[in-house]
């Protein structure tokens, strides 16, 4: 018999002879008295309904006489917490954990068997439990979108059933702080009571949603307004290590007592809507630091103690609060020699986000110093429009081995949204499903192209074109000989001005390599059979997307041709533009709030003044 399609798949499984019948009478037994033991039973008796049209009562009476499902919490204290077990027999399924945790997990597995299977179970016995305790998303909801609340719902459901079980949104200026509305007035920003609610969606599908406040850089939305302006540590802006100069500034001043006041002001604000023991402050690309303020105090400490300094006080705030601090470790690599100095209840965040990121070095640091941290990959949507592959599946997979091999907490995957969040969300979804399987069960998942996972249970598509599809617009980079560290160059030529070096590395057969590629898949999108609850505005968005890179190519052509003076040309690339920029709204809407749409297609809009000849607006912000 062919083995089922499961994501995560559990670490052991064996097929038996024979099946289980779900008849239209049957009970499902609660072996166990727990007082949330019936939530759970609730819930299989949805999925029941929902994929099998059955109704099955709840009970306490363990008759035999018809088929049941037995829920049983059982004393082990051999098992992980996380672990379950699951026993399909011709008479009846067993599903039994140490906990309330593990029964959940045993129900999403049974889930997937019911949508791939039906009615007819094949007898299986699977002994399941996690490689790594941490199973993290991150979404940026500050750069630039922030999702409606029925999108958090329903993504929590889907990472719910590929075993997510902790949940950031990374937040710069896009919590509502009562005593801050104008930091946020334009932003759609997530309430206090919606966390709350967020909060309690998620415990009760067993995910840990952790408060995310950047406490030291990536400050421009409140630095650069009058109010706060005083706080920053160049507040007439900087020079990027790049080179190019901001105008904008970027960090708090880590001198200034006021700015520690500010963030004890937003953190005793934001924390108390969650319940999680963890509270990330960032603190990460701390670019201008030295460059003003801090500048003498830098030269004479060195600029490694005067960012540890400030990081201690953070901690001292976060622990006063009696949580644990989780903050980036990228500007601690650079001092190696103060990363002993941090004390050990600190969770490291170690992201990179390329194939071949030092994992393994890092790690080794951070373990050997008796920290705790968790690894950070992503899922190469961002500064993209149509993902990485094949850069998504190695940066997970080498992220996950190193954790395994260094004794790393967990993985964190982060889905950020540089640049005005241009890709749409399912071209994150290669990235989550890879990111659950692979910390999961890391043997089974680490060669795997997911996209049997992606048809089956992600889109649902009978068919079986959805997941390909969207795993080949993620090679269309590919077909280029010059590769971009963190970006695609289809989404540099639709970003940049011409006058930009992107503008030098293609070729013309090369363009015609990938509008060939684009227009197959245009075509193949036509036989998907999805049936998902956004199935319509998936394929929608996927069309959209090969819009965008349609009018990146075209960018390229009026290049190689050196067409720019051609006042036609300009006119048809600002038509076709319009179209592009008029769908991405209403595509914007269908997921997520108002707040950032401006800031998004600020770009759009200044290659339309190019095309249209009108006087240039000021340059897009580089974060």
């Amino acid at each position: 018999m062919v083995l089922p399609i499961l994501i995560p798949y559990p670490k052991s499984l064996t097929l038996g002879k024979g099946k289980f019948r779900l008849s239209d009478k049957g009970n499902i037994h609660l072996l166990s008295h727990h007082p949330e033991l019936e939530p759970l039973a609730q819930k299989l008796q949805e999925l029941l309904c929902q994929f099998v049209s059955v109704q099955w009562m709840i009970s306490n009476n363990h008759s035999t006489s018809i088929a049941h499902i037995d829920l049983e919490l059982i004393k082990d204290s051999s098992c992980s917490t996380q672990s379950y077990t699951m026993i399909i027999c011709e008479s009846n399924i067993l599903l039994q954990s140490t906990t309330l945790q593990g029964l959940f997990y045993s129900i999403m597995t049974l889930k997937q068997l019911l949508r791939q299977y039906g009615t007819q179970l094949p007898n299986m016995e699977i002994i399941d439990q996690p490689d790594l305790c941490i199973r993290g998303i991150m979404l940026d909801i500050s750069r630039d979108k922030i999702p409606n609340m029925t999108t958090l719902f329903e993504l929590i459901e889907r990472f719910a059933e590929l075993k997510i079980n902790h949940l950031q949104m990374y937040t710069e200026h896009t919590f509502a702080y009562s005593q801050h509305p104008k930091v946020w007035q334009n932003a759609s920003p997530l309430t206090g009571e919606e966390v709350m609610t967020l909060t309690q969606y998620c415990k009760q599908h067993f995910i840990d949603l952790v408060p995310n406040q950047n406490c030291f850089g990536h400050l421009h939305k409140w630095l650069s307004l009058p109010e706060y302006n005083h706080l920053a540590e160049c507040p007439n802006g900087f020079k990027w290590p790049w080179g190019d100069h901001s105008l904008e500034p970027f960090s708090l001043n880590p001198t200034l007592g006021e700015s520690l006041t500010l963030i004890q002001e937003l953190l005793s604000e934001l924390v108390p809507h969650f319940q999680s023991q963890y509270c990330n402050v960032g603190c990460d690309e701390t670019f201008d630091l030295g460059q003003c303020h801090s500048k003498a105090q830098c030269l004479t400490q060195g600029k490694g103690v005067v960012y540890l300094d400030y990081l201690l006080k953070v901690h001292q705030i976060v622990q006063s609060m009696g949580k644990t601090m989780m903050c980036w470790g990228d500007i601690l690599l650079e001092y190696p020699e103060l990363v002993s100095q941090l004390p050990t209840d600190v969770h490291v965040l170690e992201w990179g986000y390329e194939a071949n990121h030092p994992f393994d070095e890092h790690g080794k640091l951070f373990a050997e110093s008796g920290l705790t941290y968790l690894v950070c990959p992503g899922t190469s949507a961002w500064n993209s429009l149509s993902g990485r592959t094949k850069n998504c599946l190695q940066n997970i997979q080498n992220a996950v081995a190193s954790a395994r091999k260094y004794g790393a907490k967990g993985m964190l995957l982060t889905d950020w949204g540089d640049r005005g969040h241009w890709q749409h969300l399912p071209i994150s979804y290669l990235g989550y499903v890879a990111a659950a399987g692979i910390s999961w069960n890391y043997e089974n998942h680490h060669t795997s192209d997911f996209i049997p996972e992606l048809n089956l249970h992600v889109f649902q598509d009978t068919a079986g074109v959805l997941g390909k599809a969207f795993s080949d617009l993620g090679h269309l980079d590919d077909l280029f000989q010059h590769s971009l560290v963190n970006n695609t160059l289809l989404f540099q030529i639709l970003y940049r001005d011409t006058k930009h070096s992107v503008f030098s590395k293609f070729t013309q057969e090369e363009i015609q390599k990938v509008q060939s590629q684009i227009a197959h898949l245009k075509e193949k999108i036509d036989h998907s059979q999805a049936e998902c609850s956004d199935a319509q505005l998936i394929v929608e968005e996927f069309q959209h997307t090969c819009l965008m890179l349609e009018h990146a190519s075209l960018r390229a052509v009026t290049q190689l041709e050196q067409k720019w003076s051609d006042s036609q040309r300009k006119k048809e690339l600002s038509q076709h533009l319009q179209g592009l920029i008029e769908q991405f709204k209403e595509l914007w809407f269908r997921r997520n709030r108002s707040g950032g749409l401006t800031d998004s297609l600020q770009r759009f809009y200044e290659q339309l003044d190019f095309y249209q000849g009108r006087k240039e607006r000021k340059p897009t912000r580089f974060f």
